[in-house]
């Protein structure tokens, strides 16, 4: 989950805290019209984007890591040996 957790934070900081504000899609209503760089949000928003991503990308390393053990059984069966 270690490699999960590091890529939400440079996802957070990539897309939400670069990305996303310069082409304009986020302005945040208690901004007064300023654009949402990470730097801009306020504490709440920014604690929910970043432990949303940690959380999100170590979910999908788990499950990840699941299919992966669950494909990577032998095949058996009776026609499997014809």
């Amino acid at each position: 989950m270690l490699y999960g957790s590091i890529y939400g934070l440079v996802i957070t900081g990539v897309m939400h805290g670069f990305l996303i504000p310069l082409l304009g899609f986020r302005n945040p209503v208690y901004a007064n019209g300023a654009a949402g760089w990470l730097w801009n949000l306020n504490e709440y928003e920014l604690w929910s984007e970043v432990l949303g991503h940690v959380y999100w990308s170590a979910s999908i390393e788990v499950c990840l890591i699941s299919v992966l053990a669950v494909l990577s059984r032998p095949v058996k069966g009776n026609w499997v040996e014809k």
